[in-house]
């Protein structure tokens, strides 16, 4: 006999469903967070190679989580 506090099938597919939603929507975050690191990294070498005619900006701090 199951405890109690395991909830029904239905209860545990939509969990596990609400799971995988979320494995997805981080997988498709992460790579979009390293294609715009990557063009950050190509914008900065194309600023480097213009040499004194651009003026650089303090970063900008990310906010906190």
């Amino acid at each position: 006999m199951r405890p109690r506090w395991w909830g029904t099938s239905p209860e545990i597919r939509e969990l596990k469903d609400t799971a995988a939603a979320y494995a997805n929507q981080i997988q498709v975050l992460t790579l979009r967070s390293a294609e715009l690191e990557a063009h950050d990294a190509r914008l900065i070498e194309r600023l480097r190679q213009l040499g004194e005619n651009v003026a650089a900006l303090p970063a900008q701090r990310r906010p906190s989580p």
